[in-house]
């Protein structure tokens, strides 16, 4: 059986193991697939997770705070991934790891389809990690100025003190990144 997971700090957000279950389930693959959550406590641990695994694991999901930080583990990078200095994919070939961002696809198509791009003169993208930059590298694409809100002083964001409701008014598009208000904290969000 192959195995496919998703690795990150706390998985108690996450729905992608009952997601991959359901799709095998109707995919007639429950015997020749299995999608499990790998909650690692520190990111050096991806290695011996890998191992541990054997043979049968072929990929994985990343999420937060692995983004970033799993690259100098990944034997290699996409050229996409590379430029978006965050991977939440890794596809894993006789133990080979190569890391890819299919955020910048979903985010792109997303744009595309429900919203008339030209009409954007401007941008808020609120969080600075991993999947913010894929949002920054596709808006970066489709020449969409943006402004980065950031709550770790990230070097060229401002910070939510520095949220202005004139700035918010002058924006056409809002782009939420950070984790707040996935589950079990829907009611977070930011200031």
């Amino acid at each position: 059986m192959y195995k496919l997971g998703l690795i990150g700090k706390k998985l108690e957000h996450s729905f992608s193991t009952s997601f991959f279950k359901d799709f095998f389930e109707k995919q007639g693959l429950t015997d020749q697939f299995a999608y499990s959550n790998y909650e690692l406590d520190d990111i050096s641990r991806f290695a011996e997770l890998v191992d541990r695994m054997g043979s049968k694991v072929i990929g994985f999901n990343v999420t937060i705070p692995y983004k970033e930080q799993i690259i100098p583990l990944l034997d290699e990078l996409d050229p996409v991934a590379a430029d978006v200095g965050a991977v939440n994919t890794i596809k894993v070939d006789a133990g080979r790891c190569v890391g890819y961002n299919t955020d910048v696809i979903g985010f792109r198509q997303s744009l595309k389809k429900h919203l008339d791009i030209a009409r954007v003169t401007r941008a808020l993208v609120l969080g600075s990690g991993g999947a913010s930059k894929a949002v920054c590298y596709v808006l970066d694409q489709l020449d969409i100025p943006y402004i980065c809100v950031s709550s770790s002083g990230q070097v060229g964001c401002i910070s939510y003190d520095e949220l202005s409701k004139d700035l918010v008014q002058s924006v056409q598009l809002i782009i939420q990144t950070t984790p707040l208000g996935m589950y079990p904290y829907e009611e977070d969000c930011p200031a």
